[in-house]
């Protein structure tokens, strides 16, 4: 069964007053203590909207991930494949980390952000450790 989870932004206000602490991140999803959340920016290169996306490991082991993020705006839609490591209880953000982007260079409107496909889990070589 596919999910398809998608977030309308409703008020830039809200998405991009402050981006320090909690406020203005949304969740998109979470699974096997993989957090994703996401903070829009209605300037992100001075003209068009962008997206950053926060990738937080609450586990005590490595998870490795790979989802889809979807980006709406008006009759157009862009998708952008996210795959990775992260390391026991890292966070990753911004981008530098390769988690942001400016989808629509042509003025639009985002309207809605969303995630598909999530698949997340502890590390292959975490999983069967060797035996002794």
């Amino acid at each position: 069964m596919k999910i398809l989870l998608f977030i309308t932004i409703l008020s830039l206000s809200i998405f991009s007053s402050q981006d320090s602490g909690k406020f203005g991140w949304r969740k998109l999803a979470d699974k096997e203590g993989l957090y994703i959340e996401f903070l829009f920016y209605s300037e992100a290169d001075n003209t068009n909207n962008g997206v950053v996306v926060k990738l937080e490991n609450k586990n005590d082991h490595s998870v490795e991930y790979d989802f889809d993020l979807i980006f709406r705006a008006e009759d157009e839609e862009k998708t952008q494949n996210v795959k990775g490591l992260l390391l026991p209880k890292q966070i990753l953000t911004g981008s530098n980390e390769g988690l942001f982007w400016v989808p629509f260079k042509n003025g639009k409107f985002i309207s809605e952000v969303g995630l598909k496909n999530l698949k997340a889990g502890k590390k292959k070589e975490d999983r069967n450790p060797p035996e002794n």
